[in-house]
């Protein structure tokens, strides 16, 4: 099933059958998961194939493709909306696919990850719908958002790439001390929020993973539950880390591709089984 909550964006959910021998009418988990791509692109690698995986835990899952491509400056903000809008649609679903609305995860992979972080944020300023998000599902997330100029050293000259770093990341050139600030999501942690599970790697380059640690030890000062998983070895984006989202040898790792398993524990326990 898929709905275009826009002209560049659009929302996909993979549901678990609804069988008629097992599990008769039992309502079962949701995760929407927000993939990475620098606020640029959204990666195929941490779209399906990781529906897939929550799939085989029995979660129903649903992948957002958020606005990027340079559709629009501030990426960020604009894409923690359509979180808002694709939650307000699954919701309404909740009948046809037997949602447990009392088990909705929010998951991202590095500028997806603060996507669905953001979303954590501001959710309060918006009233017209009533979902308890029951957790926060990080991989390499980007937590703090710094000022650059032109994107062409990090990503070529591609001809669909228009905008500087500034216009994506925070919707102007100039960048401010207090936008800075504001854009940093460790420095936002509430006391009520969801539980969360962050994992990432020390050899990261794209990402530092100090900014992981920040947001998991400003969690444990808010009394936000958290676990946090340090992997020394791994570069970013690495996804499964096996032959299911590997594009290069590099994305495969035996090490690091615990996170999943050491996920689903923590589902299990954020459900009480």
């Amino acid at each position: 099933m898929k709905w275009n909550l826009s002209n560049t964006a659009s929302l996909e959910l993979f549901p678990v059958h609804n069988s008629l021998e097992y599990n008769v009418g039992m309502r079962k988990s949701l995760v929407l998961i927000c993939p990475g791509g620098g606020f640029i692109f959204k990666s195929d690698r941490e779209a399906q194939p990781i529906a897939a995986r929550f799939n085989a835990m029995g979660m129903h899952a649903a992948v957002l493709f958020y606005t990027a491509e340079d559709h629009c400056p501030d990426v960020p903000n604009q894409a923690s909306k359509e979180v808002h809008e694709a939650l307000k649609i699954l919701i309404e679903q909740k009948e046809n696919y037997l949602f447990d609305e009392n088990q909705v995860y929010l998951c991202g992979f590095s500028a997806g990850g603060y996507i669905a972080a953001n979303y954590i944020r501001r959710r309060k300023e918006y009233d017209d719908i009533h979902v308890q998000i029951k957790g926060l599902i990080l991989g390499y997330p980007a937590i703090h958002l710094l000022p650059k100029g032109k994107d062409e050293k990090q990503f070529g000259k591609a001809e669909w790439i228009k905008q500087s770093h500034n216009m994506r990341f925070f919707g102007a050139e100039k960048v401010t001390d207090e936008m800075i600030k504001e854009a940093d999501l460790s420095l936002h942690i509430e006391e009520n929020q969801p539980a969360v599970f962050i994992w990432t790697t020390f050899e990261d380059q794209l990402v530092d993973c100090k900014d992981s640690i920040r947001y998991a030890l400003a969690c444990a000062e808010k009394h936000v539950p958290v676990e946090f998983h340090l992997y020394e070895k791994g570069e970013h984006g690495l996804a499964l880390c096996d032959c299911t989202t590997a594009r290069k040898p590099s994305h495969f790792n035996s090490h690091v591709k615990s996170w999943i398993t050491l996920l689903e524990n923590w589902l299990n326990q954020q459900k009480g089984e």
